[in-house]
């Protein structure tokens, strides 16, 4: 959807409306281990659309997921999605999520969020020694008008066969949110290819 900056802070165009899947990507592909920290305050959400609010890191952009769809609509080749979410059901189960490669739920922590209040959210990317398996994400969420925790609220290694690096992506999805200035601490691209150049003799 259109975005326009109000208030310094990047927002859905249409005020107070809580459509589909919002996404703003920053940042480069080959981009392999950081962090990324961003303010983030949610002005509405529709509860009965199952909201969430968050990152997505490690994007490599929409592919073909077989549906033969133009434009491309796969988007679950990721490093992770790092949300808020509240699903609905009975009982609705409302928190912080950390999914992995093609959605894999890799962690989850009970998490309360307040309708108009800002929240850091941070994001981190360590990549394993091993260059075959998968890195190391973590991810926390505190209230803006306090100091950062020391300990994250989730913790866990990735999915096998996910992206080795990728931009970042900002989510709203059936939610009226607003980020603010997103931080990124770059620790380590993707090398980029070498050409070499031969002569025939």
């Amino acid at each position: 959807g259109n975005w326009m900056i109000s208030a310094g802070k990047a927002r859905a165009a249409y005020l107070g409306c809580t459509g589909f899947f919002r996404l703003i990507a920053v940042g480069d592909i080959s981009w392999r281990d950081y962090t990324v920290t961003v303010p983030v305050t949610v002005h509405a959400m529709d509860l009965n659309k199952s909201p969430g609010v968050g990152l997505i890191v490690r994007w490599q952009g929409h592919f073909d997921n077989g549906a033969g769809l133009q434009p491309l609509v796969g988007w679950r080749r990721l490093g992770a999605m790092a949300w808020y979410r509240y699903e609905k059901g009975t009982p609705a189960i409302e928190g912080l999520q950390l999914l992995g490669n093609g959605g894999t739920a890799i962690g989850t922590k009970g998490f309360t969020l307040t309708v108009g209040q800002t929240y850091m959210y941070k994001v981190g990317i360590t990549s394993a020694a091993d260059p075959t398996k998968p890195a190391t994400y973590r991810f926390k969420v505190w209230n803006a008008a306090q100091s950062e925790p020391a300990a994250w609220d989730i913790e866990s290694v990735g999915v096998s066969g996910e992206p080795r690096n990728g931009s970042i992506v900002l989510v709203a999805h059936h939610a009226d949110v607003s980020f603010g200035n997103v931080a990124v601490n770059l620790g380590t691209p993707e090398p980029k290819p070498e050409l070499t150049l031969g002569t025939m003799g």
